[in-house]
């Protein structure tokens, strides 16, 4: 089965195919074997290539958040059919940041007025042990910073809006 999935700013295609509990991957050049054991809520112990390693996912309609070996990820699932249809995959806007899961504010990076680029670090979240920073998907002005550090949040709250310079 092919999957477009999103990491950061690359796309990667990739073939999955599953045999005996076993997902095998082919990324680029790259073929990998994986397992996963859920060793409890949203924790899972995984084999890739035969490496041991410990992560914590959570999912919700759009991305995966995963986190191991010390680095969280964000992996953007496309859906193939909307974008063949012209859609853009994914939702949400560039000036709504929507909170992916439930969860904790653990640092706020903005404030209202605050002028920021691409990539800028706005917030950082914690939901089932996974830390997730939410950056500034464009440049843009902070219009709206709708929780401090210690708040909690429930899944597609908006945390941040941004406006375009000039709005």
């Amino acid at each position: 089965m092919k999957k477009e999935f999103v990491i950061g700013t690359e796309s990667y295609d990739v073939l999955l195919n599953k045999t005996q509990g076993q997902y095998h991957l082919n990324v680029s050049e790259r073929q990998l074997a994986i397992q996963a054991e859920e060793v409890g809520r949203g924790e899972y112990l995984v084999h890739v290539d035969g490496r041991k390693q410990r992560a914590f996912v959570a999912v919700d309609d759009e991305n995966t958040y995963i986190h191991i070996e010390g680095k969280a990820v964000t992996v953007q699932r496309i859906d193939l059919f909307e974008k063949i249809m012209g859609g853009d995959g994914g939702g949400g806007s560039d000036s709504s940041l929507l909170a992916p899961m439930p969860g904790t504010v653990i640092s706020v990076n903005c404030e209202p007025g605050q002028q920021v680029a691409e990539g800028d670090v706005l917030m950082v979240i914690e939901s089932m042990k996974l830390e997730t920073t939410v950056a500034a998907p464009r440049d843009g002005i902070v219009e709206q910073v709708n929780f401090s550090a210690g708040d909690t949040f429930d899944q597609k709250a908006l945390l941040v809006s941004l406006k375009a310079e000039g709005e």
